[in-house]
């Protein structure tokens, strides 16, 4: 929403000038983070964070909090897509899912994908975030023990690895000082120049000024961060509407021997799929649903109505078959020579992709 107003002001000012002193400055605001973040990350890279790596665990900082987290290697599903049947594939694997999440569901669940020339991994990383370490620790060894009974039980091999064996080798350091401080330097000369001769209003120049500012401020603070090695890229997998209807069980295999043999293809991926598991999750959907509904009805759009609909229907299926109701974000990186090709794997799935710009919540809050 917040895009379309952005979008909306700044179209205005194009077609009426003598007010964009008015609209220019609110779309700057708007969009103020989302460009100071954009901006840091081509000039200094992707923040680094401290992460102390052991032979289980790993630790970081999470804000004022701490955030202790664990990898379980997937050795081998006996359920996959090619060896299963079509119902003892979605009913195993679906019982099997929905187990992994009983324990503690306000816990991070992040299922990934590693494939690197021949060698292939699935690990499922499980991480809580707590006050302290000693709370973090007790409750994510409580989830692990859990998991170890789940997973073994349903003839899972596994294995809990180090964090240093699902190390994720795609970044490096981001270092080119000549370049971002001519950048600054630039930006600085050119808002000032145009403010001279009238042409920026004294609102757009301080919000330029400010934001020069927060970003030297920033780079004082985190240093030079991290950038994805050349010709690499992170695909943002967005919202798929098919996935609020209620598939056959064959459909659902079908589509999932579709993916793994597309997903193959590549040869270097990191899939990442984060799942949250919330109370909050049917409330949010109902009322998100509820307010597409009022757009629709208002503006006379039937795909906002029809897809309202479809989501109060997920929504009635939780509350009546006590179907779980997930939210998910999902991730791929990817060489830039395989990108056409998996966008097509995930739009002919029916979810709509887009270039990552900001790496920061894939790195921070998906990976790590």
């Amino acid at each position: 929403m917040r895009e379309i107003i952005v979008v909306g002001l700044v179209g205005l000012s194009f077609l009426w000038p003598e007010i964009s002193i008015i609209c220019l400055p609110i779309a700057f605001i708007l969009s103020f983070k989302y460009i100071l973040s954009w901006i840091h990350e081509r000039l200094f890279g992707v923040p680094r964070f401290r992460v102390k790596l052991g032979k289980v665990f790993f630790i970081r900082d999470f804000g004022k909090k701490k955030k202790v987290g664990a990898f379980i290697l997937i050795e081998e599903n006996p359920y996959s897509p090619f060896e299963a049947e079509d119902i003892d594939f979605w009913g195993q694997n679906k019982f099997t899912l929905e187990g992994v999440f009983t324990e503690d569901p306000d816990a991070e669940y992040c299922f990934i994908f590693v494939k690197k020339e021949n060698d292939e991994k699935l690990l499922l990383k499980v991480s809580v975030v707590e006050d302290n370490l000693s709370e973090a620790y007790t409750r994510l060894k409580k989830i692990l023990s859990y998991l170890r009974k789940h997973l073994g039980s349903q003839n899972i091999k596994f294995r809990f690895i180090s964090p240093r064996e699902a190390y994720f080798d795609f970044l490096e350091e981001h270092k080119s000082p000549k370049t971002s401080y001519t950048v600054l330097a630039l930006a600085g000369f050119i808002a000032y120049l145009l403010f001279g001769v009238g042409i920026l209003p004294t609102v757009i120049s301080l919000l330029i000024v400010v934001s020069l500012v927060l970003l030297v401020l920033n780079f004082r603070k985190y240093g030079w961060g991290l950038r994805l090695k050349k010709d690499y890229v992170v695909l943002e997998i967005n919202e798929n509407r098919g996935l609020y209807i209620n598939p056959h069980y064959k459909d659902i295999l079908t589509r999932a021997r579709m993916a793994q043999k597309s997903l193959r293809s590549p040869k270097s991926l990191v899939l990442a799929v984060k799942v949250n598991v919330g109370e909050y999750l049917p409330e949010y959907f109902e009322h998100e649903a509820e307010r597409m509904y009022e757009r629709g009805t208002a503006f006379d759009k039937l795909s906002q109505i029809f897809f309202a609909t479809k989501k109060l229907a997920a929504v009635d299926r939780f509350y009546k078959k006590r179907e779980d109701l997930y939210e998910v974000s999902i991730y791929a990186l990817v060489d830039k020579k395989h990108l056409n090709s998996l966008k097509k794997v995930f739009n002919s799935l029916g979810f709509r992709t887009g270039i990552c710009r900001i790496l920061y919540p894939f790195v921070h809050k998906v990976l790590w």
